[in-house]
């Protein structure tokens, strides 16, 4: 009982941290709590993404392509434009369960596909394209773990 109560207080502290616990093992879960650990794996994701734009990994491999070095600034300015606009509307949703759900299930299965979408232009280039590593490695697994993390809070 003791190690439950304190169990318990940890999670009320460090929210984020109901994605690595047993769902058993906590209080109800607050869903809009699970927005920072999905956006903090899409960050890690559009780093490695970054990095691949900066060595011309996408004008080496597809000479049709024009993105070159000198794009990553756009690149970058486009993803945290982008990350703002999902933190945005996670905080303007977050007090609507059945919203926050729906819209953190998009973003598992937006994120899947480009899983896919990774995996298909590494298996075409030949080579590992930017963004493969993180998004087989982590994103697969995390978004698969959320989304039947989420599937089961519905039931």
């Amino acid at each position: 009982v003791g190690a439950l109560q304190s169990l318990r207080s940890f999670r009320r502290r460090l929210p984020w941290a109901l994605v690595l616990m047993p769902s058993h093992a906590t209080a109800p879960l607050r869903i809009s709590s699970l927005w920072l650990p999905a956006l903090a794996v899409f960050t890690a994701h559009n780093l490695e993404e970054l990095i691949g734009i900066y060595t011309d990994w996408p004008a080496n491999t597809f000479s049709s392509l024009a993105w070159t070095r000198g794009h990553w600034p756009a690149f970058l300015v486009a993803i945290a434009l982008l990350t703002a606009f999902i933190g945005i509307f996670a905080y303007k949703f977050r007090e609507n369960v059945r919203v926050t759900k729906a819209l953190l299930k998009l973003f598992c299965v937006i994120m899947l596909a480009n899983v896919l979408w990774h995996v298909g232009v590494t298996v075409r280039a030949g080579s590992i394209s930017p963004g493969t590593i993180t998004a087989v490695l982590i994103n697969l697994p995390f978004y698969l773990y959320l989304l039947s993390r989420l599937r089961k809070q519905s039931a």
